[in-house]
């Protein structure tokens, strides 16, 4: 009995050294890729300095989910503070007279810091199909224009949890690695109620709805966050939405059977902002997308 206990001591002792190592080897491998430094040929994009041009530039920052993540006034948030990572909006009034275009789309297009490395979690995947050369040189006009806020920063950082989901793919900590840096951005799409123009716009959902879209529990996320639902016309899912129900829920944050949703969970403020023809190509995309039972992301 002693020499099988002793070696079951030997076994687990065996097992949990494995376990460390293959631990240490995610971890090393999640610095790697956060320590990979990006070379990107952009150019200078022409900045509007009209009114209508402004004005677009604020609503684009509202309606694309920017001031979710670094405020209405720029001056940046925490958006997620758990085990796997602690997710701070920088404060874009603070960025410096030198912080031109070519810095900023490559935050915003290529999730790439000044330094040339990832920054951590911002969505540029999305923004890379979703936003044009125009609609990101109204949006750093925006930002431009926006007053200084003397914030202190708050500084995001990825935790064990967090380097372990993004190795293994649960989890996009990093979503420069993503994207084809050297590939040209997609040709601006005229606004029109389509299913071609809402794809463009439905990239942001992607992101806690899954690239199904049918929702389901993210990984790694803090139950404050929720659990999206299902965005395919699935029974489990909008089939049996129509138009109105989805302008109501956009708009107001009301779910069709009259459920108020929580904003926090479901940011419905930022999709409020978007225009008729926005909201209509989203839903005809969705409306077009393979119907999957809910949670398989």
């Amino acid at each position: 009995m002693k020499r099988w206990g002793k070696r079951l001591a030997i076994g687990l002792g065996v097992l949990l050294g494995l376990g460390a190592i293959a631990l240490g080897i995610t971890v090393a491998i999640s610095h790697s890729l956060q320590g990979e430094t990006y070379v990107l040929a952009l150019d200078e994009l022409q900045v509007p300095t009209d009114p209508a041009a402004l004005a677009e530039g604020e609503r684009l920052y509202a309606s694309r989910g920017c001031a979710e993540c670094h405020g209405a006034d720029g001056s940046g948030a925490v958006i997620m503070d758990g085990p796997p990572a602690r997710v701070a909006g920088s404060n874009l009034t603070r960025l410096g007279a030198d912080y031109d275009t070519v810095a900023f789309d490559a935050a915003v297009r290529h999730g790439v810091g000044t330094d040339g490395r990832p920054l951590i979690f911002m969505p540029a995947h999305e923004y890379y199909v979703a936003l044009s050369d125009a609609d990101v040189a109204k949006i750093f006009a925006h930002v431009r224009s926006l007053p200084e806020v003397a914030e202190p920063a708050v500084p995001s950082e990825v935790r064990l949890l967090g380097r372990v989901l993004h190795v293994t793919g649960a989890m996009h900590m990093f979503p420069a690695e993503l994207i084809d840096h050297e590939a040209p951005h997609p040709d601006a799409i005229e606004p029109a109620p389509t299913a071609a123009y809402g794809e463009r716009l439905a990239a942001a959902c992607t992101g806690c709805h899954g690239e199904g879209f049918s929702g389901g529990p993210i990984p790694g996320a803090p139950p404050e966050l929720g659990t999206p639902k299902n965005l395919t016309p699935h029974a489990s899912g909008l089939a049996e939405w129509d138009r109105d129900d989805f302008f109501v829920a956009m708009r107001d944050g009301r779910s069709r059977d009259g459920a108020a949703m929580n904003a926090e969970q479901m940011p419905y403020p930022v999709f409020a902002r978007m225009t008729d023809v926005e909201l209509d190509a989203l839903w005809s995309y969705l409306q077009d997308v393979p119907p999957r039972p809910f949670g398989e992301r």
